[in-house]
């Protein structure tokens, strides 16, 4: 006898399972999808939102023979039995569809929002986790799921449970709306914020407090160049030093390339302010290259390679990375170290160009091909974020970027170092940096509460369910 039914319950309730309180559970039709056709075929990825968009249902590529033996009907609850194990959606006025093969169709004997309910419960997905199996892929089956132990209510309590589950949840998801709502409007908050920086808004009061103070974006950028062609010639001089072939004049020079002029404003910016392409305060692109990975996180004494998933809008995640088999072939000069400035050059539409400054790593990593390494002064490495970062950083990428749009996106070299942003005088980077860092700090922290509120809110509606099933609310005397 399993630990859940030696469990005591409410007078009138009783122990079953899930196969008794069901019909014969039932698997999905097997077929490609198609994005055309008559018949709905929904899949484990249509419910895990915990909403179905039919708009986004692809079709059957095969129709069933008995199409009505796969036919989805109202109060059918569906539940994924691979990938996303467990998770369950009940069917309320569907479109003509059939369900996929790794869906099973249960079909309700007692109240079917009862049912759904307790596959919500903490008590079903302590089930779940002792019945599921496999490594790469967990999975249950449909023999397993039956097998799940669910407390039965009398009919009439089974329905003032579900009626008061749905009045206790009903404001637990007004909370949740409105947490939601208040995280959107502070990403709306911070994109102001990048925009008010990149246009000079931020500090136009320090601009005019300061006026004639400080050396302008024009003579700064004058400074920035000389520098950048002088790194250029001493790089160039090391590389003939280590052939043994110093050059006899200097023709050698005429290589150099200046960074592309901006003979067009983006947007309008203050006057004391320069239009520059990136490519003036970029010293060096380092790319990475593939490598035979096991598709592990490296441990102590391994080393790995980074994935594009490890940069994205947030911080970058060293565990998005995979272990390198034959670390003979690593070059150390890919290592990625703290303070890194990282760009993913590969990626979807809304990630290609994405970019985060290392501030820790805990792992030995090397760059891959698809994620690059910007070689920046360290005073420009935050504002060159802060540019990317922007909507108008966006548009420059995604109008340099090539490949499908509907899948990955590239952005070469060459197209980076073209993106345009504004330069001013660093006097004034340093106050906008410092306004900057107080606002989104003051931004993640409200952040992480609002997350931590919408945590609490799971969280009780977890304790709700273990409350209900097991007799301390919708019973009559009862909460």
């Amino acid at each position: 006898m399993s630990e859940a039914v030696t469990k005591e319950l409410p007078d009138n309730w009783a122990w079953s399972t899930l196969g008794d309180v069901c019909e014969k559970p039932q698997y999905g039709w097997t077929t490609k999808a198609s994005q055309d056709g008559d018949l709905h075929l929904l899949r484990t990825t249509d419910i895990t939102s915990g909403q179905i968009n039919w708009a986004t249902v692809p079709y059957c590529v095969e129709e069933p023979e008995d199409k009505d033996k796969y036919l989805i009907k109202d109060g059918d609850i569906v539940v994924s039995r691979a990938g996303s194990v467990g998770v369950s959606y009940l069917i309320s006025n569907p479109e003509p569809s059939v369900f996929a093969s790794y869906l099973i169709r249960f079909k309700p004997l007692i109240d079917r929002k009862y049912v759904y309910y307790f596959l919500k419960s903490p008590a079903y997905w302590n089930a779940i986790s002792e019945k599921s199996a496999g490594i790469a892929l967990q999975n249950v089956n449909a023999s397993k799921l039956k097998e799940i132990n669910i407390p039965v209510a009398p009919p009439e309590q089974q329905k003032r449970i579900v009626a008061k589950i749905e009045d206790l949840f009903s404001h637990i998801d007004a909370g949740i709306e409105a947490l939601k709502k208040a995280k959107q409007l502070l990403k709306q908050y911070r994109q102001s914020i990048l925009k008010a920086a990149v246009t000079g808004e931020l500090t136009k009061e320090w601009r005019e407090a300061n006026k004639d103070k400080h050396e302008p974006a024009t003579q700064l950028l004058e400074r920035i160049l000389k520098e950048r062609r002088q790194k250029w010639e001493e790089q160039q001089l090391e590389h003939f030093k280590a052939k043994g072939k110093m050059p006899k004049d200097d023709k050698w020079k005429e290589k150099y390339k200046e960074p592309e002029a901006v003979e067009m404003e983006c947007f309008p910016i203050p006057n004391e302010w320069q239009w520059i392409t990136l490519d003036a305060l970029l010293n060096n692109i380092e790319a990475g290259k593939s490598f035979k990975c096991d598709e592990r996180p490296p441990v102590e004494g391994e080393t790995g390679i980074v994935k594009v998933s490890a940069v994205t809008w947030g911080e970058f995640d060293s565990n998005e990375s995979k272990t390198i088999v034959d670390k003979a072939k690593t070059n150390p000069n890919y290592k990625i170290m703290e303070g890194d400035f990282l760009f993913s050059r590969a990626n979807t539409i809304e990630l290609v160009g994405a970019c985060v400054i290392v501030k820790h790593i805990d792992k030995d990593l090397l760059l891959s091909d698809k994620i690059l390494r910007f070689v920046i002064p360290n005073e420009w490495k935050q504002w060159v974020q802060l540019c990317l970062r922007t909507q108008h950083g966006r548009s420059e990428i995604e109008s340099l970027a090539t490949g499908n749009q509907e899948s990955m996106r590239n952005i070469a070299q060459g197209n980076i170092k073209k993106i345009r942003i504004p330069l001013m005088p660093e006097a004034e980077l340093t106050e906008i940096s410092k306004i900057v860092s107080q606002k989104t700090d003051s931004i993640a922290r409200l952040e992480i509460e609002l997350d931590s509120q919408l945590v609490k809110a799971d969280r009780n509606k977890q304790s709700i369910l273990a409350s209900a099933f097991s007799g301390r609310i919708g019973v009559e005397g009862v909460l």
